[in-house]
């Protein structure tokens, strides 16, 4: 007989990781914040609210 063929571990759908500040990856639940997905997400954040404080700022004017 071959090997047992165990089932893959659960992994969450990619926009879980959007919105949430647990790391999955790293195995450390507790903000670990150095995840290349989270970093790329507050990048991504960064950018949003420098676009939205322009607008404010031109609105003003």
């Amino acid at each position: 007989m071959g090997k047992a063929k165990r089932k893959m571990r659960p992994q969450p759908p990619w926009w879980w990781e959007l919105d949430n500040d647990n790391c999955w990856f790293c195995k450390n639940r507790n903000n670990c914040g150095g995840c290349k997905l989270l970093k790329r997400q507050r990048a991504k954040e960064r950018k949003r609210r420098r676009k939205v404080n322009l607008r404010k700022l031109l609105e003003e004017y």
